[in-house]
């Protein structure tokens, strides 16, 4: 199995050791960055463009940590941060001068900035007989399955007298409606035969 994916995006950049070695054991870590692109502009110059950011990291405060920092001049390599997100998410980091690599410029925003994170796994779980303990991928999807049938179970027992119930309902309330309609066309066809 990959790794996980998460909803705002971002690239996972965890080793596939340390990835199984969390889904064996339960517990462990994702190593999460943003995503990034380079756009070329004109006369050599450059742009980076972040379009996904790591999950539960509100893109204001990466906004607002890299101005921080570009303020204290922490960021040598960086000369501006802008945001000019719509409903897709768009970042622009411009670099100092086109000399600047971009890889060496995210690697130091990903150090200094919430542009990389770490995502826990804590797969603590109950087991069927109520009592925690911290399982595999494996068991604990088994135990998700276990418990759904179970809870499917005593919907349908709870359900079936409700449903047979109603049926009984239905069935007596279409007989009686049928009658009602046989002799209200039964009492219309003598009447017009009266008029006749």
């Amino acid at each position: 199995m990959r790794g996980p994916d998460f909803p705002t995006g971002g690239t996972l950049v965890e080793p596939a050791e340390a990835i199984l070695q969390a889904y064996a054991t339960g517990r462990g870590s994702f190593r999460l960055r943003a995503r990034w692109t380079v756009e070329k502009m004109s006369h050599g110059m450059f742009q980076v463009v972040v379009t996904e950011i790591p999950y539960q990291v509100p893109k204001s405060r990466i906004v607002e940590r890299i101005a921080g920092l570009l303020e204290e001049k922490k960021l040598l390599l960086l000369a501006d941060v802008r945001d000019e997100s719509t409903e897709d998410v768009r970042l622009i980091l411009e670099p100092k001068s086109r000399n600047v690599d971009p890889a060496v410029l995210m690697e130091s925003l990903f150090r200094a900035s919430e542009l990389e994170t770490r995502v826990p796994l804590n797969l603590n779980v109950l087991d069927a007989s109520g009592v925690p303990r911290v399982m595999n991928l494996k068991e604990a999807l088994q135990a998700f399955l276990d418990h759904r049938r179970i809870v499917l179970q005593r919907r349908s027992a709870i359900a079936s007298p409700r449903s047979r119930g109603a049926w009984r309902y239905c069935a007596a309330r279409s007989s009686s409606i049928s009658i009602s309609t046989r002799s209200s066309a039964s009492s219309a066809r003598a009447t017009s035969r009266g008029r006749n």
